[in-house]
């Protein structure tokens, strides 16, 4: 019953000692700064409480016309060597 699907969940989160894996406590901190009319920078961080930085995202996105009901996103992350490109649209 319940103490097996327990042990289960135990046992798959155990490293190859035995030891259950720890996960860091983190701060995540946003800065958005609008550059020229709708264009926008903004830059996400994640950092352990330690101070340690463990993942930072760079963006821009601007809003399109006609009203704004679309915009156009753009991300790179240095840490996992990605980026992306996206329109999203808005409903009203």
């Amino acid at each position: 019953g319940g103490d097996n699907t327990l042990r289960k969940m135990t046992t798959s989160l155990a490293g190859t000692e035995g030891a259950v894996c720890k996960v860091p406590h983190t701060v995540t901190a946003a800065l958005s700064q609008q550059l020229a009319g709708p264009l926008r920078a903004r830059v996400d961080a994640r950092l352990a409480l330690s101070g340690q930085p463990l993942e930072t995202c760079y963006g821009l996105d601007c809003a399109l016309p006609p009203g704004g009901a679309a915009r156009l996103v753009a991300w790179y992350s240095p840490q996992r060597r990605e980026a992306m490109a996206e329109v999203r649209f808005m409903e009203s």
